[in-house]
């Protein structure tokens, strides 16, 4: 049988922390507003952002509501309606058809908060603001294609490796696709049929232990340190050194 329950959670900034709580119920259906029960006590959650939380199988499904209690008890309602297979009317309004890019960033960090460790989240979370600041859009539905390319140009005039043009932009593409908006861009090399242009990898050197065991035996200790020496590698030499089973 599906489940069809859906939690109401309180997001909040505590320092430099960013912390998810239940929230805290007056009633069986009215929430405390701003109130959150933190290690089973309630306490203030400044700046309190509700969210919904359920299950589709094993993976959780995170919406965000707003700073309304009230919106937040009547989005659970629906939530678990549609859940359980009722036929709930679709809402028309202009504010329901319009996702903000900031919520739709928060969105994707909640999700990907599960996924990844903070350090990561940090990164993400710098990318999309800084995409939010050079696209100039407010809302998700106005990212476009030229967008991209706008997001694109930034990093090439800014001198930046097209390894680094790369990876950035196939980021934005990632957050595109979490957030189901299509931009009639294609998230790869040009080679591969994409829109970004083609980068060369570095050759990278390999050293083999059988080779190294070679070089080793062949050079008595002194022809080696003059070889460690002469190269400016002694510390690395070393190291791959002590790594030869």
């Amino acid at each position: 049988m599906a489940n069809t329950t859906v939690s109401i959670l309180i997001r909040f900034k505590e320092g430099d922390e960013r912390r998810t709580v239940p929230a805290a119920y007056s009633g069986r259906a009215r929430l405390k507003p701003g109130i959150g029960i933190v290690k089973r006590k309630e306490r203030p959650c400044p700046g309190a952002i509700y969210w919904l939380r359920w299950y589709d199988g094993p993976k959780q499904v995170w919406k965000r509501v707003g700073p309304d209690p009230t919106d937040a008890v009547k989005a659970q309602m629906r939530q678990e309606a549609i859940l359980g297979g009722e036929r709930v009317p679709v809402e028309q309004s202009a504010q329901a058809c319009r996702v903000t890019l900031a919520s739709a960033i928060e969105d994707f960090l909640q999700e990907r908060s599960t996924q990844t460790d903070d350090l990561s989240l940090k990164r993400w979370r710098w990318e999309l603001n800084l995409f939010t600041q050079v696209c100039q859009k407010a809302y998700l539905q106005q990212v476009g294609r030229s967008d991209c390319f706008t997001y694109m140009k930034w990093y090439q005039q800014r001198k930046k490796a097209p390894r680094t043009v790369y990876n950035r932009t196939v980021s934005l593409g990632v957050f595109l696709k979490a957030a189901k908006h299509s931009v009639d861009f294609i998230f790869s090399q040009k080679k591969d049929g994409g829109e970004i242009p083609d980068y060369a990898e570095k050759t990278v050197d390999r050293y083999y232990v059988l080779d190294l065991k070679r070089f080793f035996a062949a050079c008595d200790s002194y022809d080696a340190k003059r070889a460690e020496k002469g190269k400016g590698i002694q510390s690395r030499v070393s190291t791959i050194r002590s790594t030869i089973p």
